[in-house]
């Protein structure tokens, strides 16, 4: 349900967290949840099975 409140991750508060960025002009880049590849599991994936179809061949 959209009305329900959210659960702030390690202590982070939204509210709290924009005010912080508007009031340095900055963008929020969350120090728990970097935005690496790591972070996001590639990689575990392995290659992409369409790897071989990006690749040019004419060189």
């Amino acid at each position: 349900h959209l009305s329900c409140k959210a659960i702030p991750f390690n202590k982070q508060d939204y509210q709290s967290l924009k005010q912080e960025c508007l009031a340095k002009g900055t963008l929020f880049c969350d120090p728990t949840f970097p935005a690496e590849s790591d972070s996001l599991g590639y990689n575990e994936l392995g290659r992409s099975p369409r790897a071989n179809k990006l690749i040019n061949h004419t060189e």
